[in-house]
């Protein structure tokens, strides 16, 4: 397999996309006789068995024409993988000509095997929200033309598959659920025993899509101070205070630790130092959710909520689940800090996580459905 991985997301990107594709090309270039990555100008290779191109501009026809010809050129490629978020090829994720390009690229040659990796699908549709009246359609148009062009199509949930079913279902069978797995690498290490209060880590963002100002709001107002005690990756102090109301800041800046982006490293030594992962989402615990991913990988705890759209496979994980109402999260959260019993079998996590998301896993279930053709 010739393959080029096309992505705006990688190395040195400071978010879980580029962490995902730079470790997507890591882990199969050995495995494949060639690996060509097309992303942005400030792109880099972190190994010297890949090559890493730039678009040389944004990513309308004209510059992936000549990008496609230029990488051809030199390596007769035969496969291409599309990782795709719907922002990512333009603002606010609306670039017809992007999905336009692999159309035309189909029908110039019909052998080239096109293939996709849906991490997102489309932003929804809202009455009160004019702009997505235009955002919505305009994602849903790239989601049908690009998946009726592709070969395979990958999801990182079950649950994109089923949507993608009814919306392209001449494709249904092309369809497959291919998780996320951890982006953080390195040795595990001993667990350091912990003191009381227990350590909560909160990994990422702070979003919308994590209901973190409501989230925040009930814990303040349901667990004092003396009891908790917040480890906050991936933010520094400053980006919280601009976030929330004072009074959540305060209650905040008394209880946390503000480690800000860390080093695979140092996210582990954190891992080791903590109890549990606050994990909650509006969709519910989905395989598309790294930092979820993480804490099974290293044997953390996490603390999350069940939803309608939670993958089957991750039900049957031995993780703490609440419904998906942010006061049940709460009070299980609560709950957990008073639990004198803590002996969650770190073991259990690490081999869940192995047997079922392992990027060892990831890659060979990837190569083996692009090689069905």
């Amino acid at each position: 397999m010739k393959l080029l991985l096309i992505s705006s997301k990688f190395n040195p990107g400071n978010d879980g996309l580029s962490d995902y594709t730079t470790q997507f090309a890591d882990n199969i270039s050995s495995e494949i006789e060639k690996l060509v990555v097309l992303s942005n100008k400030d792109a880099l290779a972190k190994k010297n068995h890949y090559e890493v191109f730039s678009i040389g501009g944004n990513w309308r026809i004209w510059n992936l024409f000549s990008s496609f010809i230029k990488i051809n050129q030199k390596i007769d490629i035969d496969t291409i993988l599309i990782e795709y978020v719907p922002y990512m090829y333009g603002r606010a994720g609306i670039n017809i000509s992007f999905p336009i390009f692999f159309l035309i690229l189909r029908f110039l040659n019909r052998d080239l095997k096109i293939n996709i990796m849906f991490h997102e699908l489309w932003y929804p549709c809202f009455s009160h929200e004019p702009k997505s009246w235009i955002i919505h359609p305009c994602h849903k148009f790239s989601v049908w033309v690009l998946g009726h062009i592709s070969n395979k199509i990958f999801c990182s949930t079950e649950n994109f598959v089923k949507e993608l079913s009814d919306f392209i279902p001449l494709k249904k069978n092309d369809l497959f659920h291919l998780a996320v797995p951890s982006n953080i690498t390195g040795p595990s290490k001993p667990k350091t025993n912990n003191n009381y209060p227990k350590k909560i880590v909160h990994f990422g963002t702070l979003h919308s899509s994590k209901s973190s100002l409501e989230l925040f709001q009930n814990i303040i107002h349901n667990i004092p101070t003396d009891e908790i005690h917040l480890n906050f990756i991936g933010l520094n102090e400053y980006e919280v205070k601009e976030f929330f109301p004072e009074k959540i800041y305060n209650y905040l800046h008394k209880v946390s630790t503000f480690h800000g982006k860390l080093s695979s490293d140092d996210v582990i030594r954190v891992f080791e130092q903590s109890d549990y992962m606050m994990s909650y989402y509006i969709d519910g615990a989905t395989t598309r959710r790294g930092t979820l991913m993480a804490a099974l990988k290293y044997g953390l705890m996490p603390i999350t909520n069940l939803s309608s759209t939670t993958d089957s496979v991750l039900k049957e994980a031995p993780i703490i689940y609440t419904n998906n109402s942010i006061e049940e999260f709460v009070k299980s959260l609560k709950s957990e800090l008073k639990n004198e019993k803590f002996n969650y079998k770190k073991e259990a996590l690490i081999k869940y996580y192995n047997e079922n998301f392992s990027w060892e896993k990831c890659i060979k279930l990837f190569i083996n459905e692009v090689y069905k053709y």
